[in-house]
């Protein structure tokens, strides 16, 4: 999700000038939501085309396990929505996911409290 370098030269990027010996973090992540790229780029759409997404790398490095997790993930979003429309978070503690990802290390749903 994010790799970390340090500059060998002064660099520009757009407006700002990086110097040599700079760390850098490079958020993939964060490419998946150029609006330039994505409409609706800070929207969850599950039948976005992804082809354009750098999540699971690019060329030789693409990730092995890309289609697999891309099956675990659609199997587990079907049965969930098989059996409920909506969910809520369970407990106010949702647990943070550590640098890179900024995302959950785990996410507890409930539907208790929701229709169905």
């Amino acid at each position: 999700v994010a790799n970390r370098r340090v500059t060998t030269r002064e660099v520009k990027i757009a407006e700002r000038t990086i110097p040599q010996g700079e760390n850098l973090s490079l958020m993939w992540i964060a490419a998946n939501r150029d609006p330039r790229v994505f409409d609706e780029s800070n929207t969850i759409k599950l039948e976005r085309d992804t082809k354009h997404s750098l999540v699971w790398g690019q060329g030789i490095h693409l990730c092995l396990g890309a289609p697999l997790a891309r099956l675990e993930m659609r199997v587990v979003l079907e049965e969930l929505l098989s059996q409920k429309k909506y969910f809520a978070l369970a407990g106010e503690n949702q647990q943070r996911a550590n640098y890179p990802g900024n995302g959950f290390s785990a996410l507890f749903l409930s539907d208790e409290h929701c229709f169905t």
